[in-house]
């Protein structure tokens, strides 16, 4: 028995074949994360074999390869026609969710100020402003920018060339080497389908909408987004509902029986196989990174320019602001954060042509 656990912590062999089909959620939302553009660089990790038999499950069934739902609940909101539609997008659910990282710093040191002087962990309402525009480099709404999250992949995928080598030079052996090129391959191969793109940015463009999004009544944010004639349609967007490609169904399966066939290969390797989990954990190490790190929305291609914010103590107050400064928008946003009715003076306000007059009402109510 001891020689057993010695010999398996000197060569580590069928853990390595069970390390490959866990973590398929993780990938996935990895992928999620990085697919829009031309290179999806998640690198070549344990899950990858889980992963393509969930992917061909769905590929089966409906076709779809982003995950079913956003991680982050939320609504939107025509500011226009008020109409409220639940959000689906993957990318503004996410997008909502980091809100609190790539605020800008001015609307963060309000907050804080704020909170200290009601003495709450909120700040009453913050509704902050955004304009489409283009990226500084260029790219159009849609286009995304690359990060540290992007290149990432590139880098991780080096290391793991680099650990590969060693065994070559010491021992002759390439099985890992070829394991590992194949692998990173078969990663980039799987984010470069056609299909995640149609899926995660499945809308219009050049749209002068301005959108509300927010988690709902109670929330502490409501970020607003006018498209100006150059951003996304982002009603388009939240519903998810992007083209379905045929060529997605056996690009999948002849992906999935690849890795498989991979998984066979390495279920057979007997030597210095602590150079492939290296490789592995390395990789398993950046998918985790890639799939929980916060983004900037330009990212994802939404390339924003941040215009004011308005935060108030109170909700009515703040959406009253909103109102004055931009028209239709605070009312909009009443039937979210005051679904039941309205108090007498609340009543008259919003029924107020007046702007001069509503100014004065709300100044004295703040």
């Amino acid at each position: 028995m001891a020689s057993q656990i010695r010999a398996q912590w000197v060569n580590p062999t069928d853990i390595l074949s069970v390390l490959m089909i866990i973590g398929g959620d993780v990938i996935q939302r990895a992928l999620a994360q990085l697919s829009g553009g031309y290179l999806t660089p998640v690198a070549f990790s344990f899950g990858w074999v889980g992963y393509s038999v969930s992917a061909l499950l769905s590929a089966v069934g409906d076709n779809k390869l982003m995950p079913l739902s956003p991680d982050c609940p939320s609504i939107l909101i025509n500011t226009k026609t008020g109409y409220v539609r639940t959000n689906q997008s993957w990318i503004l659910g996410r997008m909502l969710r980091d809100y609190g990282c790539w605020m800008p710093a001015s609307v963060k040191d309000e907050l804080k100020d704020k909170i200290g002087k009601t003495g709450s962990h909120k700040a009453g309402l913050c509704v902050s402003f955004y304009d489409a525009v283009k990226a500084k480099d260029g790219k159009k709404a849609g286009e995304p920018t690359s990060d540290s999250v992007w290149t990432s992949g590139f880098v991780v995928a080096l290391i793991q060339l680099g650990i590969a080598t060693v065994p070559c030079g010491l021992y002759a052996q390439y099985i890992i080497l070829l394991v590992t090129a194949c692998g990173i391959v078969l990663a980039f191969a799987s984010g470069a389908l056609p299909q995640w793109k149609e899926e995660k940015l499945a809308c219009r463009s050049k749209s002068r909408k301005v959108i509300a999004l927010t988690k709902g009544n109670g929330a502490q944010h409501v970020i607003i987004i006018n498209g100006r004639g150059v951003g996304l349609d982002l009603e388009d967007l939240a519903a998810a509902d992007g083209l379905t490609l045929k060529s997605t169904r056996y690009c999948v399966f002849g992906l999935a029986v690849l890795w498989l066939a991979l998984l066979i290969t390495v279920a057979g390797i007997r030597e210095n196989t602590w150079y492939l989990l290296a490789v592995g954990s390395i990789g398993m190490a950046q998918n985790v990174f890639v799939a929980g790190k916060s983004r900037e929305p330009s990212a994802f291609g939404l390339h924003l320019e941040f215009d004011r914010a308005i935060i108030r103590e109170k909700v009515m107050i703040t959406l009253m602001t909103a109102e004055i400064a931009y028209p239709t928008v605070g009312r909009s946003l009443i039937g979210t954060f005051f679904p039941g009715n309205l108090t007498k003076w609340e009543e008259e306000w919003w029924t107020q042509p007046d702007a001069e007059k509503l100014a004065t009402l709300v100044d004295g109510k703040n």
